[in-house]
């Protein structure tokens, strides 16, 4: 809210009737401050002000009077304004459904979509039935008279909030009651009554649903003669309410209708692509302006297959995620071919996947296994990482695949050919290309996709982009309409900085005893909290109680100066985690911070400035993390009272648990290292920024990693999230005083924003220095360049010759690296030495054995790692062979050799020392190692890597691992140890290098004609941590629990059931069997659900495109007989799954719907389409009755 934005919308001064633009924003950022102290009053002067605004907005006339700039930033400033009164709960029920009615056509015409929809959810609970509907085993309350007084208001603001289940529950809900008004009326409608009016609203609301969600037909014309004729008096009169909603609606038909994806997706597009966004969670009736923009482009439309090239910028909240979506179903629906999503945030991959499964089921496709980013067996055939002679694991080709930029890599060392069936790539996150190390792998991955021959369609994604037409050059220099920007955003923000004050009055002196520094100072610390509403607000400061101080400083002193006592002074992660706590109120929280270990610590300091008991929405999860974890894990603690931690040294169910929970709003707050604040979706009001900022010279002043402008965007955006806020609060912690400046800091310059090849670096450039060096020095110093970014384009160019060798290509073979970014952004004479040094790289490619060259190429490391890797391999190799007892059947070698068990796998690398040379190896980033103490003068405790790796395989949970490695050390303190050495090294490092080392043996046997070889699978079992194949199978299919699937793995390995057997196998125990037998989270539910399922086709597409269904049941074990007719679903709708029940009309159980069809029934009951169920002996027949029956 600028002060051009105000005299805009308020127009000609009027004193004396309203306030000045100036005057106005001080009001409001009075409120906004008042709200951040739980105080939600606005001012009846404001309030008129608003109802002003909102007449300049929709005033029939309004039109002819005023401009259409003029009437959106009215609709903005009064739907701010209600925004803000609506917080004060005290207001009367149907006052503040008219204020949500006002604020929702108010965002609506000032295209803040997605705030309609969170003002919806704001008011939800105020909506006749709304809470008994969604509560089960509440009972629905009888209406009387004055509920049908409100009704229109409530239909309208439910409609607005366009969540397509909820309006479609509470419309039927209301349609009973209407009807049961009508019968006591003894009159067949309400039609002339003083109901009519409301009645129509909800018919018409009823209609404009179907509308968006089906599409074309008569519904919209049907909604607005409803609407007419509340206006024209047929439906009845006497309610304002009505009238005034079906002004609104009316008026706002078209543009509803301009927005639907039904009118927006290209002509001849199969209609499911519409459907797989209107019948699907989240649901998608309207598109946002941006994204509407964005698909009626005349030229490179993001859904024309001829568009090439696509870079989109815009900022978080807009939408960017949804039209990844958009794009990727489309260009299924309307081109051959197969998709990669690409993300280097796992933590936003997960989420993709979330949201695209229900997606592709009505779109009838598949969607790819989560597999590990190395890969697990011998080889590949065409698809993206399908194993070769290991049964199903990986089950047939997806239709989209989703993953990192290093498990494309990975398969394109492995397969060159893997590329050829697919025809797109969309890739989220681009700015990464800027990062040190994991940034040029992505841009090498984005040049190789544009060199292939055949290359597919590339779409790349980014909210913090701030030179988008140069990259726009670098996709295609002949088209800069590639590149799509939009100013828009969604919820407004509020800035403010922390900083730690000191009260000096209160400042205490003490002896102490110590020549050097005699006296000691106390100051007591409070917080400001630094707080700017409005660009042209002034700054106000709020500060914590000087009567109970969040901290102190210590000062040693002598009569010539003063230091810090670090010991005696109070941290500052734990006064700013105090601070952050006064905050929680308001909503969902993300606190930033630099390093797991400052995420962990303040986690704790936030935990330990809870004064209340636990939290008891958190209860399942706490619960849940003390099995897998350990009891006396400090994540386990800190969920009891709301608060989790979130870092990449976690395993990753626990962290996928976390992020559910959030969603689900069983946490107050995650703390989290900036893998949450990467285009993931989460639901928070705040986020509070403690991670440093980055400095010059590029770390955040205190050794801790920086927090870039890029960063500091993404983490902004996760507040306030578009359709559950209209509002987030961003705090940014300094640990130094704050000047007038740093409020700046929350909007980054372009400059600031700029993506730059990580070759064109200072670092990058004084590594290739030191490479050209030895190179110099040696006539094979290329092979002792290890470990640089030097050595990764290296690594990167004998790639791309290893690719040109395989694939047909026109051109140089370094045309790979001609595509680079770098060669667009370097200098002439950088780019000249970058070309040499791949020209020498070739020479030495050239120079390389055709089959030492491939292997090399297969590993992924480094040159001089993947020599010593091929090394060790030879010699595992020929022991192998030379210890394999002869073939007692004669196994020729044409046929496939057998495979060593795992024991005998991992007792042959022990034995040849290949895991403590892995270890050496200059890829590994961090060290096995364990210590007696966190902190301090400690020491190191020896464990055993290999009798660690066969513990960790066996399934041995985590408490017990931390137990037995470390039997001696604190119980908190180890089993945090354990986990973060776990995923560091077992789940991360070694399994990649290990797969590395058995892919080259395994090759070098068959080399030999060797009968026996390494178990392909073996690096895989490391990387799960279990020793069945049935295991493994069920975590590389959806599984992500691996307690859950070891459970399950041992089971069928003791009946005997194999890969193939397993899903069947498990189905019949259906979902009572597993919660007996194994124990599953509500997310081990959801996954066994979705993996018994199979890969048939699509029950929610069958019923869309056929109209009728039939499907098996089980017989009920407390039903008597079979009976026929109408039967309902008894399922649950929200909370932890169950197995869905066949009744009848009396709700008595008849049959239960079996476990594999459980998830694509679920899909049909959540889509809210209209249907119809006979029950005939064993056979359930579903039909669709149509949308308007």
């Amino acid at each position: 809210m600028s002060l051009p934005f105000l005299r805009e919308a308020l127009g000609p001064p009027l004193p004396g009737r309203l306030p000045s633009p100036q005057e106005l924003i001080e009001m409001l950022a009075d409120i906004e401050i008042r709200a951040i102290l739980n105080r939600f009053e606005v001012d009846d002067t404001v309030l008129a002000t608003a109802w002003y605004l909102h007449g300049v907005c929709a005033l029939p006339e309004a039109a002819e009077l005023y401009t259409p700039v003029r009437r959106q930033r009215a609709a903005a400033v009064s739907a701010h304004i209600f925004d803000l009164a609506l917080a004060d709960v005290n207001r009367p029920s149907a006052e503040r459904l008219s204020l949500a009615f006002a604020a929702q056509t108010g965002y609506r015409r000032a295209g803040q979509d997605p705030n309609a929809t969170a003002v919806f959810r704001q008011v939800a609970d105020l909506l006749h039935g709304y809470r008994s509907l969604n509560t089960p085993g509440l009972p629905i309350p009888v209406p009387e008279s004055n509920d049908f007084q409100t009704l229109a208001l409530e239909a309208g603001v439910a409609f607005l909030g366009l969540q397509t289940s909820e309006v479609r529950t509470l419309v039927r809900h209301w349609r009973r009651e209407l009807s049961g008004l009508a019968a006591d009326l003894q009159v067949p409608d309400l039609t002339s009554t003083m109901f009519g009016p409301a009645e129509a609203v909800v018919h018409a609301v009823r209609l404009l649903a179907n509308f968006l969600t089906y599409g074309p037909g008569d519904r919209l014309d049907r909604a607005q003669t409803a609407l007419l004729s509340v206006l024209d008096g047929t439906a009845g009169s006497g309610d304002l309410n009505a009238r005034w909603v079906a002004a609104h609606l009316l008026d706002l038909l078209g543009d509803l209708a301009d927005s639907s994806l039904h009118r927006l997706l290209p002509p001849g597009t199969p209609q499911a692509v519409a459907q797989a966004f209107t019948l699907t969670s989240p649901p998608v009736l309207t598109l946002w302006p941006p994204q509407r923009e964005l698909l009626t482009r005349p030229t490179a439309n993001p859904l024309d297959p001829a568009t090439g090239r696509l870079l989109i910028s815009v900022p978080t909240s807009a939408g960017k995620s949804l039209i990844a979506q958009l794009i990727m179903c489309t260009h299924l629906a309307t081109v051959p071919g197969r998709v990669i999503y690409i993300s280097p945030l796992r933590s936003l991959s997960r989420e993709m996947r979330r949201a695209l499964r229900d997606r592709l089921r009505v779109l009838d496709r598949k969607l790819g296994a989560e597999t590990p980013d190395f890969p697990g067996t011998i080889g590949f055939s065409t698809g993206i990482f399908p194993p070769v002679g290991f049964g199903d694991l990986m089950g047939d080709d997806a239709d989209i695949d989703v993953m990192t930029p290093e498990r494309l890599m990975h398969a394109l060392r492995h397969t060159p050919e893997v590329l050829n069936d697919v025809t797109l790539i969309v890739v989220d996150e681009a700015h990464h290309i800027t990062q040190r190390k994991r940034g040029f792998l992505l841009e090498g991955l984005l040049a190789l996709c544009q060199a292939v021959p055949s290359a597919p369609r590339l779409v790349l994604l980014s909210a913090a982009v701030g030179n988008g037409a140069a990259l726009a050059r670098w996709l295609d220099p002949r088209k800069p309409e590639i590149l799509f920007t939009s100013p828009w955003r969604g919820p407004r923000r509020l800035h403010g900085l922390l900083t730690t004050h000191p009260l000096w009055e209160q400042k205490t002196v003490k002896p102490r005893r110590s020549k050097e520094w005699p006296e000691t100072v106390t100051t007591p610390l409070v917080v400001d909290f630094s707080i700017r509403p409005a660009e042209a607000a002034r700054v106000t400061t709020l500060t914590t109680s000087h009567d109970d101080p969040i901290g102190q400083l210590v000062l040693k002193r002598n009569g010539r100066e003063q230091k810090r006592d670090g010991s005696a002074s109070t941290a500052a992660y734990k006064m700013f985690a105090q601070a952050a706590v006064l905050l929680l109120p308001a909503g969902p929280m993300l606190v930033v911070c630099a390093t797991p270990q400052s995420a962990q610590d303040t986690a704790r300091a936030m935990t330990d400035a809870l004064s209340m008991s636990e939290h008891e929405p958190a209860r399942t999860l706490a619960n849940l993390l003390a099995e897998q974890l350990g009891e006396e894990h400090p994540l386990v603690r800190c969920t009891r009272y709301g608060i989790a931690f979130h870092h990449a040294a976690l395993p990753t169910d626990v962290l996928e648990g976390v992020e559910d929970a959030l969603r689900n709003g069983a946490l107050k707050a995650v703390v989290s290292t900036t893998t949450l604040t990467d285009g993931v979706n989460l639901p928070v009001r705040t986020v509070v920024i403690l991670a440093g900022l980055e400095s010059a010279d590029g770390d955040g002043g205190s050794g801790a990693p920086s927090l870039d402008a890029a960063k500091l965007l993404n983490a902004v955006g996760r507040a306030g999230r578009a359709g559950r806020e209209t509002e987030g609060w961003i705090f940014l912690a300094l640990n130094r005083k704050s000047d007038g400046s740093d409020h700046a800091l929350f909007t980054p310059s372009p400059d600031d924003l700029q993506v730059h090849s990580s070759l064109t670096s200072a670092r990058a450039l004084a590594d290739l220095a030191e490479a050209e060096d030895l190179i110099a020095r040696s006539a094979d110093g290329l092979m002792d360049i290890s470990n640089t970014i030097a050595s990764d384009f290296i690594s990167y160019v004998w790639l791309a010759l290893d690719i040109h060798d395989h694939l047909t290509f026109d051109g140089s073979p370094l045309q790979a690296v001609d595509r680079l970014l770098a060669m667009e952004q370097l200098s002439t004479e950088d780019k000249a030495r970058w070309q040499r040094l791949a020209q020498r790289t070739q020479r030495r490619y050239d120079a390389t054995p055709p089959g030492v060259r491939r292997r090399w190429t297969t590993t992924g490391t480094s040159l001089p790692s993947a020599r010593a890797l091929d090394e060790l391999a030879r010699r595992l190799a020929e022991r192998i062979q030379r210890d394999a007892n002869p073939d007692p059947f004669g196994r020729s070698s044409a046929q496939a050799p057998m495979s060593l068990s795992l024991d005998s796998t991992f007792g042959v690398l022990d034995q040849e020392g290949a895991f403590q040379t892995l270890l050496t190896l200059p890829e590994r980033e961090k060290p096995w190692g364990f210590y007696n103490q966190r902190r301090g003068r400690r020491q190191e405790i020896h464990v055993d890597l290999y009798t660690a790796m066969r513990d960790w395989i066996a399934g041995t949970p985590i408490p017990e691992l931390a137990r037995r490695w470390l039997p001696n050390v604190a119980v908190d303190w180890r089993l945090e140890q354990t986990v973060k050495n776990i995923s560091q090294i077992f789940e991360h490092y070694l399994s990649w290098t290990l797969g590395a080392l058995v892919h080259l043996t395994n090759d070098h046997l068959a080399k030999l004609d060797a009968t026996v070889q390494l178990r392909p699978d073996a690096a895989w079992c490391l990387r799960y941590g279990v020793d069945t194949v049935q295991a493994l199978h069920l975590l590389t299919s959806g599984l992500h629990s691996r307690t859950l699937a070891h459970a399950i793995g041992q089971q069928a390995n003791a009946e005997l059931i194999t890969t193939s057997g397993i899903r069947s196998w498990l189905a019949n125990q259906h979902i009572t069997g597993w919660r007996e037998r194994y124990r599953p989270s509500d997310l081990g539910l959801e996954d066994l659900i979705e993996y018994v399922r199979g890969h048939g086709r699509s029950l929610l597409s069958r019923l869309l495109a056929d109209g009728t269904i039939e499907l098996s049941v089980m017989p009920h074990e407390d039903a008597w007989l079979w009976s026929g007719g109408v039967v309902h679903f008894d399922w649950a709708e929200s909370g932890p799954a169950r197995a869905i029940t066949v009744v009848d009309s009396n709700g008595t159980p008849l049959a239960r719907v079996r476990a594999e069809n459980h998830a694509d029934l679920t899909a049909i009951l959540r889509s809210g389409v209209p249907l119809d169920a006979h029950l005939e002996d064993a056979r359930l027949r579903i039909t669709r009755t149509g949308p308007d029956d």
